[in-house]
């Protein structure tokens, strides 16, 4: 039976209930309870069940996270247990279950691709990311992105991760080999492709209705490998594109349709957006890492006059700060256009957020980028 967007916002909720029991420290009695949450609601196991991720109901209103209150209004939980053996491996089987995948992508990025689809009935993009073992980039977006449920972050339906295993891979060639050594790494095949009539055009031989049809496709352009890990992040999809290309559009500039004044307001609720959606994170206690217009996504709205509103996305570099420290030192870094002097030494903390939030303001109101045209190393002495 699909489900309809009002039944996944209530999974979420009896999810995230669920979830705060277990913060408290609930008896292994509810642990069994999950598990039968689990089984009558459909969920497979893409991660332990107080991480699942959250629905959105169909006006596109978040479900807000169950513990203490802040000052921002939303319910936020520290987040703490962000950690490998927290990732819990789904069979190649299941891996699909209730997801099917559109053939075009949305964007791709350093880390993966982006496609459309439905889960369960509801319209969502799917990033597909492939992880050498499971880097934390993907245990970062697989534990923090379901538990993040802020009206102005992007909502995670669910997560899922697989091992690539040959019996994987025969699951999406039809087993063409039956000779081949299960010892020797392997490279994921293409879609065979065939005529019609033996003359014209080819095309893949799967039926394109086939959930597995778009994965194997995707999973051969990432150059999937036995041995390798396939992520997948199921998100609402954010159709207005990201706020990089608004600011190439110039949406924050007075036009013929609104003066100064109407561009201003526009620009000041999409700023105040962004804020409220960063200090939901650092209000859990994480730092985004990676904060720019890129990673901002504009999603339809019909009650806004700018016909969209914001949603802070992709928590792949994101830090989950310890709870007696303001700040940590890490070797990763984001994009330097948006980093803050001390971030070059590799010190983060939320101070970092709010500096690359400024350098975004900055481009938003005057449509360029700080130290554009300056090469890296004139960049980073300049800060």
């Amino acid at each position: 039976m699909v489900k309809k967007p009002a039944q996944l916002e209530a999974d979420a909720r009896a999810r995230l209930q669920e979830n705060e029991g277990s913060n408290r420290g609930l008896s292994e009695s509810n642990t069994q309870q999950d598990r039968t949450s689990d089984e009558r609601t459909g969920n497979l196991c893409p991660i332990r069940r107080s991480h699942e991720g959250a629905a959105a109901s169909a006006t596109g209103q978040a479900v807000p996270m169950a513990s203490s209150s802040v000052p921002n209004g939303i319910n936020a939980s520290r987040i703490q247990d962000v950690l490998p053996e927290n990732v819990t491996l789904c069979d190649a089987r299941n891996v699909m279950e209730g997801l099917c995948l559109q053939q075009r992508e949305l964007g791709r990025g350093t880390y993966g691709i982006v496609v459309p689809g439905t889960y369960r009935g509801v319209n969502c993009a799917v990033k597909i990311m492939l992880s050498r073992g499971l880097e934390k980039a993907a245990i970062r977006e697989v534990l923090l992105s379901p538990r993040l449920v802020h009206p102005n972050t992007v909502l995670t339906y669910a997560t899922r991760c697989a091992h690539l295993t040959h019996e994987f891979f025969d699951l999406l060639e039809g087993e063409r080999d039956a000779n081949r050594d299960p010892r020797l790494p392997r490279a994921l095949e293409p879609v065979p492709l065939r005529s019609e009539d033996g003359f014209g055009d080819p095309t893949g031989l799967h039926d394109g209705s086939d959930p597995l049809f778009v994965l194997h496709q995707v999973l051969h352009t990432l150059g999937a490998e036995t041995g390798k890990t396939v992520v997948i992040i199921i998100q609402e999809h954010c159709d207005r594109g990201t706020l990089d290309n608004a600011i190439r559009r110039n949406i924050f500039r007075p036009t013929s349709q609104w003066g100064l004044r109407l561009a201003r307001r526009a620009l000041l609720r999409t700023a105040a957006e962004i804020a409220r959606g960063l200090l939901h994170l650092h209000d859990c206690g994480v730092v985004h890492g990676d904060f720019k217009p890129a990673n901002v996504l504009l999603n339809s709205s019909r009650e806004d006059r700018r016909g969209f509103v914001v949603k802070v996305a992709d928590f792949g570099l994101a830090h989950v700060l310890p709870i007696t420290a303001d700040s940590l030192f890490t070797d990763s870094w984001g994009s330097i256009a948006y980093m803050a002097p001390e971030a070059f030494g590799g010190k983060v903390s939320r101070a970092t957020d709010v500096w690359a939030f400024g350098v975004v303001l900055w481009e938003m109101l005057t449509a360029q980028r700080p130290f554009a045209g300056c090469r890296q190393p004139h960049a980073v002495r300049s800060c």
